[in-house]
């Protein structure tokens, strides 16, 4: 049962581990960008927007996952279960938003006429 518990809070540190590693990098692109003054394209925002969503998700759900199957009971008190649950909703809503916007410039970047047959429609 021991062995069961560390092998599963293993999986899940390294999850964790490696969803933090890769939103780090993409954050450190983009601060590099930035620095070197290079032009920032539109779904650059849209990617910053993503990673600290997704950020805000491995810290509200991975890390409390993480303590829990690790042995650790009862270490948030009513208080900070909530708050936890309310940065999870919040980040998974964020997330999804951000998918959706981001498929939105994806379709227009791959089918211009789309835009122009909605904007010819108009005049």
């Amino acid at each position: 049962m021991l062995f069961a518990s560390l092998k599963t809070g293993i999986i899940f540190f390294t999850q964790t581990e490696i969803g933090l590693l890769g939103n780090l990098s993409l954050l450190c692109v983009y601060n590099f960008a930035l620095l070197t003054g290079r032009n920032l394209r539109p779904t650059d925002l849209i990617f910053m927007q993503l990673v600290s969503a997704n950020f805000l998700a491995l810290f509200s759900k991975g890390v409390p996952q993480t303590m829990a199957a690790f042995g650790w009971r009862y270490f948030l008190d009513d208080t900070g279960c909530k708050l936890v649950f309310c940065f999870h909703s919040v980040a998974i809503g964020v997330s999804f938003n951000t998918i959706c916007l981001l498929n939105g410039f994806q379709i227009i970047k791959l089918n211009p006429s789309i835009y122009l047959e909605v904007d010819g429609a108009q005049d």
